[in-house]
């Protein structure tokens, strides 16, 4: 990438830059879409760092900050949702990839064609409210058995060639002892002890709620539920 500069009127030259507006929209589940909740980044891929932040609006819309390039060439950028900590909102991981093209043009108002590329679709981030609830921790004991198999290998490493002693040069050629185009064979032979480390653990599941419909009351029935959840 590189600056370019753009000429004005009198013959001065000044850096062209292009003004960048990114968006996206958020959409929310289970309840109404709280205004100015959910926090929003723009990512610049090349080092990590954030360029612009913003909130959502309660219509759902997702407005960043104008931010500035002044340099050609292509821009990467990440769309992310910051993750909520705690609260009965589950946010969405999803990364939108952003591709912003800055090409010199003379005629253009700051002197870039500006083309933005939403790499992965519209920029939509779905939120799922998920209200209040008795936790409850089941355990069960589980005795794991798995196979393992142990197939030994053995590479041949570097071969060296060794000297041993002076060469000996003799006249005419009828003088080699041993098999013509013979080979020596021999054996190495090695006692391995193999590690084999293994990390149990497990996955749960859920299976389908089963209610029971008991009781009504227009009376306080909930006096002897001590557990106390907050919305």
């Amino acid at each position: 990438m590189s600056e370019e500069i753009e000429e004005i009127e009198g013959g001065e030259r000044s850096p062209a830059f292009a003004e960048i507006n990114l968006s996206g929209f958020k959409i929310a589940l289970g309840s109404d879409l709280p205004d100015s909740f959910f926090k929003f980044e723009v990512i610049d891929v090349s080092d990590g760092s954030m360029v612009v932040s913003t909130v959502n609006t309660g219509d759902g819309e997702i407005i960043f900050p104008t931010f500035i390039l002044t340099a050609s060439g292509v821009h990467n950028y990440i769309i992310r949702e910051v993750q909520l900590i705690g609260g009965n909102w589950i946010t969405d991981p999803t990364e939108y990839r952003v591709e912003v093209i800055l090409t010199p043009n003379p005629s253009a108002p700051h002197g870039f064609d500006v083309e933005i590329r939403y790499l992965d679709g519209d920029v939509v981030f779905t939120n799922r409210f998920v209200g209040a609830s008795c936790p409850a921790i089941g355990r069960q004991q589980v005795d794991v058995c798995v196979p393992v198999s142990v197939k030994p290998f053995a590479n041949i490493g570097i071969i060296k060639t060794l000297c041993c002693g002076e060469a000996i040069i003799s006249p005419g050629t009828n003088i080699c002892g041993g098999i013509p185009n013979g080979e020596c064979k021999f054996t190495i032979s090695q006692k391995i002890c193999v590690e084999v480390p293994v990390d149990f653990g497990a996955e749960t599941t859920t299976g389908e709620t089963h209610v029971l419909c008991e009781a009504v009351s227009t009376s306080d029935i909930c006096k002897n539920c001590d557990q106390q959840v907050e919305q």
